[in-house]
């Protein structure tokens, strides 16, 4: 019917809207302290480096990319556009991919991917895997190439092209490459990509002669146009170029000199960042902090990798008194007292001096391994029963540290999530019964731990309050967990809120089958009725500042409901992504909606895939966990498929009648949601809470789902935004004390 309006319009193709110098997209980029950056980075520089790449590995119509970085990681962008643009198809991978290196090798396999890139890690999980990429255009970034898996992947893939890729965020992902053609090779970041230019120049910006180490600077097509709405930092960080009319510099932070042939090699950051974990650590923190301990003369701090994949910290000092020996545990507890825990070094030895190198400087390079990767804290007790010991072992071996004492806690030693399901699983075969995974948050040190285990083997107390982040000057964030899931889902949270932020998760005794629990109005109060009370006995004064996620977040909002019939003050209610029982879909819409959502999925699958789907075949194993520890993965993909069908079966046992009446809570409550919603939940912007918090809604919109909002890399964008919030009412409570004490001076004084 629109066939003669569309005739009408003129033939020829509409003229071009977009400028080179327009924004193509932002792009946040996190430091090692501080609040994420967004770069501002303009179409000119994404052309330069999609054109480029096209034609330095020849991509074309026969070439399929797989997508393996987040949409939030700049990787991305040639994974997504560089295929796209020369004819070729993008292998979008599901979530995880990259954890898994067979999962990634049979994927990478089965849709004959012709090039991959991707960091030195997921290179390594697919090299172990028994995957070589012969064949593959072979590219890797984004962390320096370590020499080890450099010539693992020469000699798997002889005679595959293999590049080397080097450039931060602000100057468009990638500003230098070099294809490797000898395993004899020096490792190097090469030579500047198509319309880039780096320069290698002192504090006083002028070039350094070759082999002389100096700062690395580029500019060229790919320097962005900066930080956005940071006018100062974008100052700081590009400078006018000083060589070049109209110009500009991108200050990178990295030491790198120029080799005889032209080619750059990468030395080390300037300010000496390091990455552990997941974490921008900046190495002159923690050394700032160390030369503060009076017993002290000198020390250094950095990163180490004595085994494949273990990175970790050490620290080195000097005492002021050479007579004197510093104990390693009195100074780690120095640095917890002052520093988060991922800053604290599980490695320290103290020596007589710093090596130094020849130009005067600490030579980094020279340090020892350390004798011993961690000692007893200060006045620490050595493991004496058999249950102590063995599980001293075992701690030894899953951290790679030696001498630890009954204090030591779990996480101080370097300890993190993945670490821990591989100990506890351990711990069970050891110890010959079951082990919960949240057992190491109510007792994190080895001392009470193996009381744990003693106590009638396994029979121990359970723990309601769960201290996810001890200490801080704040008040605590409780954080409500669903019944029948363990509180450990807000570690991720709690490592990107502010340091002297305690956090406490708040869980109800698990039971195995995940089948004791049903949804409905009585269950939400007498949960929270159980909550109120742990949580009074151990901070008995508000305010209260509460969060919930999924079901949980029912909970919390019947606590801040009864917190308030109490007189007692809740500063904060956030509410994560979920919806009140009364905002569900019909039982015939969500069982509609959900044949739907099946026939979608069946229709875009193979024909193996068909078959597959047919036979209920469709429960993925545990990717990261996999990676780790079979054990424990087969025990997670069954405790996981198990609270999955006692959570179907509960949730269609259960939607509110005719004659539902919603409890109501007089404050004000702020909701994060994401934008990609369930389909059981009816559309509303307020998720149905508009009608239960009298004082009003607050939303916050975060990114991720459902599902992935608090993991990384998602759980960012929800911590910075939950402390801004927990931030402002806290200066609000404190401005109603202060106005309500000056209320009661005048009144006292009439």
């Amino acid at each position: 019917r629109e066939a003669e309006a569309i005739a009408a319009f003129p033939p020829e193709d509409l003229p071009p809207l977009a400028t080179p110098d327009d924004t193509i997209y932002v792009i946040f980029t996190s430091g090692s302290t501080g609040r994420p950056k967004g770069v501002d980075v303009p179409n000119r520089g994404v052309v330069n480096l999609l054109t480029w790449m096209a034609q330095e590995l020849a991509m074309g119509p026969a070439d399929v990319v797989p997508v393996l970085a987040s949409f939030g990681f700049d990787m991305s962008i040639p994974e997504l556009y560089l295929a796209l643009t020369t004819g070729g198809a993008v292998l979008l991978t599901p979530r995880m991919a990259a954890a898994d290196g067979e999962a990634l090798a049979a994927l990478l396999q089965r849709h004959q991917a012709t090039m991959l890139h991707a960091t030195p890690t997921t290179w390594g999980l697919l090299l172990d895997a028994g995957f070589t990429g012969a064949g593959l255009k072979r590219c890797i970034g984004a962390e320096a190439l370590p020499r080890e898996l450099f010539l693992r992947l020469m000699q798997a893939a002889e005679g595959t092209p293999l590049y080397n890729l080097y450039g931060p965020t602000e100057t468009t992902v990638w500003s230098t490459f070099h294809r490797f053609t000898s395993a004899e090779e020096r490792i190097t970041i090469g030579r500047p990509i198509a319309n880039t230019q780096v320069y290698i120049l002192d504090e006083q910006l002028q070039p350094v002669p070759v082999g002389v180490p100096g700062g690395i600077y580029i500019s060229g097509d790919g320097v962005t146009r900066g930080y956005l709405g940071r006018p100062d930092l974008t100052a700081e960080k590009f400078l006018p170029h000083p060589f070049l009319e109209d110009g500009r510099l991108y200050v990178t932070g990295d030491v790198g000199r120029y080799l005889p042939d032209g080619r750059i090699e990468y030395l080390q950051r300037a300010d000496h960042q390091v990455k552990i974990r997941g974490f921008r650590i900046e190495l002159g923190e923690i050394e700032a902090v160390l030369a503060a301990h009076p017993a002290l003369r000198e020390s250094v701090v950095v990163a180490r990798e004595d085994q494949p994949g273990m990175r970790s910290l050490a620290a080195y000092y000097v005492a002021a008194d050479p007579a004197q020996t510093v104990e390693p545990g009195e100074l780690r507890d120095f640095l917890k007292s002052r520093l988060p825990d991922y800053m604290i070094p599980s490695g320290w030895m103290q020596l007589e001096r710093l090596p130094v190198s020849p130009n005067g400087k600490v030579d980094r390079k020279a340090l020892p391994a350390p004798e011993t990767l961690v000692s007893r804290s200060a006045n620490g007790n050595a493991p004496s029963s058999t249950v102590e010991v063995r599980l001293a072992t075992i701690w030894e071996e899953v951290l790679n540290v030696t001498s630890v004492s009954l204090d030591d806690d779990f996480f101080s030693l370097g300890g993190h999530s993945l670490l821990a399901v591989q100990m506890m699983t351990r711990a069970r075969e050891a110890f010959g019964f079951d082990l919960p995974l949240t057992l190491l948050f109510s007792a994190p040190r080895l001392g009470e731990l193996a009381r744990v285990i003693q106590n009638e083997r396994g029979k121990h107390p359970f723990k309601t309050i769960i201290p996810i982040r001890k200490g801080g000057n704040r008040p605590p964030l409780f954080c409500v967990a669903r019944p029948n899931v363990n509180a450990l889902g807000f570690v991720f949270l709690m490592r990107h809120l502010a340091p002297e932020q305690p956090v406490i998760g708040l869980q109800a005794q698990m039971e195995k089958d995940g089948s004791s629990w049903v949804y409905d109005q009585a269950d939400y109060e007498a949960k929270a009725a159980e909550y109120i009370q742990a949580m009074r006995e151990a901070y008995p004064d508000g305010p209260y500042f509460l969060t919930g996620y999924c079901e949980g977040a029912h909970i919390a909002f019947e606590m801040a409901r009864m917190l308030e019939a109490q007189g007692l003050p809740v500063a904060m209610l956030a509410i994560l992504d979920a919806w009140p029982v009364e905002n569900t879909v019909s039982r015939t819409k969500y069982k509609l909606r959900g044949y739907l959502r099946e026939f979608r999925k069946f229709r875009k699958l193979s024909l193996t895939g068909k078959l597959h789907f047919l036979t209920r075949n469709r429960f993925r194993k545990q990717q990261t966990q996999a990676a780790l520890d079979p054990v424990a993965a087969a025990a997670a993909a069954k405790a996981a498929e198990q609270l999955r069908l006692a959570n179907e079966q509960l949730r269609r046992r259960y939607w509110p009648g005719p004659d539902f009446v919603p409890t109501r809570w007089g404050g004000r409550l702020t909701l994060f949601r994401t934008d990609k919603q369930l389909h059981i939940r009816i559309r509303d912007y307020k998720m149905g809470w508009g009608q239960r918090a009298l004082g009003g809604v607050d939303v916050i919109r975060v990114e991720g789902d459902h599902f992935l909002m608090l993991r990384e890399p998602y759980v960012v964008d929800l911590a910075h935004n939950m402390q801004r919030v927990m931030d402002e009412a806290y200066a609000r409570w404190q401005a109603e004390q202060g106005s309500a004490a000056s209320t009661k001076r005048s009144a006292d004084g009439l």
